[in-house]
């Protein structure tokens, strides 16, 4: 069974035809503690949360799914727990793409001097670009795209290229090449991939670790605030980890 974060709820004709095969399921609509109790009893299952602990957290998807992220981290030569990753949602109606661009760099800076003090190891340690931007403007919704058009010499491609250029690593591309029956799935990879980083930082609803005023306000010029990035925080605490997970892009003093 898929879960899919973000349009209509699934209706119990849908949950009526998961128990015959996988379909994709929609929970946003519900609400956190309700949400398990509708799928549990629809579905004959034991509510896997207990009332105080969070549904989010306890989301988990099928073992050949991080088989997939496993080959794709393979073949860009990363090891999982070994990389960190940054999550831009660059879908901010008349947003700055240089300006965002060089503070998810500065991130990927905090982040590297938090770890090591600037050793050389954590210099080199890989970083992987999470984006709504895309070298190929199908891939991106209509309103992404849109956005991403910007004004000329500060477009989100600019900003694509400047990070590239800077050390990250964007491994959609791979898993583009994968078949995938269901767009929904690219979200699920997404996930998987976010528990699988020794480091994450994104700009989550709500905030989170990391956050100030100052942090807080560059995330909302930055990115579009959705749900992701506080669902991505919240299954990462099931993770046993040396790494950080931030609620906003950390950045170093200036």
């Amino acid at each position: 069974m898929y879960l899919v974060l973000e349009e209509e709820p699934a209706t119990e004709k849908h949950f009526n035809q998961a128990r015959e095969r996988d379909v994709v399921l929609q929970i946003q609509g519900y609400k956190k503690r309700k949400s398990l109790s509708t799928i549990s009893e629809m579905l004959g299952m034991k509510n896997p949360c207990s009332p105080h602990k969070s549904a989010e957290a306890k989301l988990s998807f099928h073992q050949s799914h991080f088989q997939t992220i496993d080959c794709v981290l393979g073949s860009s030569n990363l090891v999982d727990g070994e990389f960190s990753v940054i999550h831009f949602r660059a879908e901010r109606e008349g947003m700055d793409f240089r300006q965002c661009a060089r503070a998810v760099l500065d991130a990927k800076h905090a982040l590297q001097e938090m770890a090591s003090n600037g050793t050389a190891d954590e210099r080199n340690h890989p970083f992987v670009l999470m984006t709504s931007l895309n070298d190929n403007p199908s891939m991106m919704w209509g309103g992404s795209r849109r956005v991403a058009a910007g004004i000329q010499n500060n477009t989100g491609q600019q900003a694509l290229d400047f990070l590239r250029a800077n050390g990250f690593l964007k491994v959609d591309g791979l898993l583009n090449q994968t078949t995938i029956l269901d767009p929904g799935m690219l979200a699920v990879y997404d996930l998987i991939l976010a528990t699988k980083a020794k480091n994450f930082a994104t700009c989550a609803r709500g905030g989170g670790s990391g956050c100030d005023p100052a942090t807080l306000s560059l995330c909302e010029r930055c990115n579009h605030i959705g749900k992701f990035g506080r669902l991505a925080l919240s299954m990462r605490l099931t993770k046993s980890s040396d790494g950080v997970s931030y609620g906003c892009w950390p950045q170093t003093e200036k």
